[in-house]
């Protein structure tokens, strides 16, 4: 929400490689809508409720296409050569259900020189396929066979502001915090619950690191 400059330049970059271009705004109070608009893409609404796996999947509802590329506004894609494109990953690997990126973090144009560097991202998947079950730190589920792509082939680029970077870091923390104390809360807890507690409870410890490159 409010980077209209961001999201112009996302599908400026974007929009070479892709059938459509599907956005779900969360209640922007800056121009998103029109940008968006005027650069062909299909706007939609949904409040914002700070379930992001749900955002994700209004998207996928409104897409027409049988493959999916998620990315936010602060992303943009890079291809490796000229000659590189989503197209050709599909069609190298026809069995495969998904594929998974590095991506790149960098805080005010600059990599942060920490862990938070690099992380793996699943982003392009059969939209039949995958699904997102999470609120926060969602990757779509129900994919079975996943291909990593080299970074030196496409690579992810996310670009935040310090600023921007502390904001989310703060709000994300605190969703993470009520999201651990309501499993917490539970009698029991599924398999899959006991993971995701675990998972959380680990992130949670290694958000300080984050939170110092942010300052």
């Amino acid at each position: 929400m409010n980077q209209s400059n961001r999201l112009s330049l996302a599908i400026n970059v974007i929009k070479r490689y892709v059938d459509e271009i599907v956005v779900v705004d969360g209640g922007s109070k800056d121009d998103s809508v029109q940008v968006a608009k005027n650069l062909g893409a299909k706007v939609y609404y949904r409040k914002w409720d700070d379930d992001f796996g749900a955002q994700r999947n209004h998207s996928l509802e409104k897409a027409v296409n049988p493959w999916v590329l998620v990315l936010d506004s602060d992303e943009v894609f890079d291809f490796g050569s000229a000659d590189n494109n989503f197209q050709k990953m599909i069609s190298k690997n026809p069995d495969a259900d998904g594929f998974m990126f590095t991506r790149s973090n960098f805080l005010d144009n600059q990599k942060t020189g920490s862990v938070g560097d690099f992380d793996k991202q699943l982003r392009l998947f059969q939209k039949v396929k995958g699904r997102y079950t999470e609120k926060i730190h969602e990757s779509a589920r129900g994919l079975k066979k996943v291909i990593e792509i080299p970074k030196d082939e496409c690579i992810l680029l996310h670009y935040k502001t310090k600023n921007e970077q502390r904001q989310h870091l703060k709000y994300q923390r605190q969703l993470m915090i009520d999201f651990i104390a309501s499993l917490e809360a539970k009698n029991e807890l599924s398999e899959e619950e006991q993971k995701t507690l675990k998972y959380e409870k680990d992130l949670l410890k290694r958000w300080d690191i984050w939170w110092k490159d942010a300052k």
